[in-house]
């Protein structure tokens, strides 16, 4: 693609990880994943297309949980010339809330490991129930 003129930007998602140890890492700011957090993508998507594309056309890809952000994302990003959604279920507005809930039920201890190894980031924001 690059040698039709076209420039590529990869924009990483929000996630956790572990190190190689297996211990969760520490979290950056208060804030954690969830499939409904479209927001998390408008950001960079803006910034790329201010720093980089100007007045160029701007198409965006995204596979799997990508494409339901993207979905969420696209009444924010009036500047898309158009948007590829590969892998995704058949209605992905609906799916990323109940992605959502889905990953809620199935990483519930990865979560509370999380959040007693982040909890003087996570406190200020967020209160134990």
């Amino acid at each position: 693609m690059v040698a039709e003129g076209f420039s590529i930007a990869v924009i990483g998602y929000r996630g956790f990880g572990w190190d190689a140890k297996g211990k969760v890492l520490k979290l950056t700011t208060p804030r954690t994943f969830s499939s409904a957090s479209w927001d998390d993508f408008i950001e960079p998507a803006n910034y790329i297309k201010e720093k980089f594309c100007g007045e160029r056309k701007v198409v965006a890809l995204a596979i799997s949980m990508g494409g339901i952000v993207l979905t969420g994302s696209m009444p924010k990003l009036d500047f898309l010339s158009a948007a590829v959604i590969l892998c995704t279920p058949l209605e992905p507005n609906k799916s990323r809330l109940e992605m959502a809930d889905f990953y809620k039920r199935l990483l519930g201890n990865k979560l509370i490991g999380m959040w007693e190894d982040n909890a003087e980031m996570l406190t200020p924001e967020y209160k134990r129930v």
